[in-house]
């Protein structure tokens, strides 16, 4: 039926999702009723000095205190961010517990994946990733109650929450259509430079490193302490290191208007289909060659 058919890339992976609904499942089991000492059922705050250091060692609830009983507080990260406000201690914004969630983000990736694999009309491949950006960010939403600290699960991106995990797939899932209907579809960009990054991730991550704290990428104005001022810093840098890669749009769109983009998406499928005929002949032979060798090792046994 039509509903079946809507739904055949999600129907193909209904054992992937028991799994995760089962991962879900075990994280939500040990966030918020995990007994922690001396911490209060389901905490999810920073501990330290917040509420007058009444919690002081319970940084992260559950999910730091798995960490530190597995781990051993030594093999945690030492300075995270709520450390610099609430002198919490090491906390490991990527540890165990947290990775439980972000098994769930990638997963929902490869739903995205699968209905790129089903569907073959963009129209349709449109429909799902925006059902899927709605869906998630909605009910992200309710879990938060679309505030920024409060609601029943809060994002958070140090503990992975699921409302974290939820309202950022949820923009992912919107990304992913804007840019395949811009690039994919209309042709109206190439693009660059995002791609550069994505294909040099390596090299971005170890420049990073080295660089982050120079300038020209690195600089500050002032005390540096608002989300305005990182973020322009933020833009600044990113921009540097791609400023070679800007592609001229007007040379671009002239291309897609003289057809060439169209002329190398032919060759293109005519070179994929010559591969794909000459694959099956290689197939071909190695079977009949198989075959051969099968029955030349039954007369030598019989002999």
């Amino acid at each position: 039926g039509p509903v079946v058919a809507a739904c055949q890339d999600i129907i193909v992976l209904i054992p992937q999702w028991l799994i995760i609904i089962l991962i879900i499942g075990a994280h939500y089991a040990i966030v918020f009723h995990l007994e922690v000492p001396g911490c209060p059922m389901g905490y999810l705050g920073p501990g330290g000095i917040q509420d007058n250091g009444d919690f002081r060692r319970c940084v992260g609830g559950a999910t730091g205190y798995v960490d530190r009983m597995i781990l051993g507080v030594n093999h945690m990260y030492q300075n995270p961010t709520e450390n610099e406000v609430y002198k919490s201690g090491a906390f490991e914004p990527e540890g165990i517990v947290g990775c439980l969630l972000s098994v769930f983000q990638v997963f929902l990736g490869v739903q995205a994946g699968t209905t790129l694999t089903f569907y073959q009309e963009w129209k349709d491949r449109l429909k799902h990733w925006l059902a899927w950006g709605t869906a998630s960010g909605i009910i992200g939403a309710i879990l938060c109650l679309a505030s920024k600290e409060e609601g029943w699960i809060p994002v958070n991106k140090n503990l992975w929450s699921l409302s974290f995990v939820l309202v950022t797939s949820s923009f992912a899932f919107f990304l992913l259509s804007a840019c395949y209907f811009l690039i994919d579809v209309k042709f109206w960009w190439s693009g660059k430079p995002f791609f550069y990054p994505g294909m040099n991730a390596t090299i971005m991550f170890v420049g990073h490193e080295v660089a982050y704290n120079l300038f020209p990428w690195h600089w500050s104005v002032g005390a540096m302490n608002t989300h305005f001022m990182q973020l322009i810093e933020a833009l600044w840098g990113t921009g540097l290191k791609n400023k070679n890669k800007f592609e001229d749009k007007g040379e671009h769109l002239r291309n897609v208007k003289n057809g060439e983009v169209e002329k190398s998406a032919v060759a293109a499928h005519a070179w994929s289909e010559k591969y794909l005929i000459d694959t099956k002949a290689s197939l071909i032979k190695q079977i009949e060659k198989q075959k051969e060798l099968t029955v030349w090792g039954k007369i030598h046994i019989q002999k």
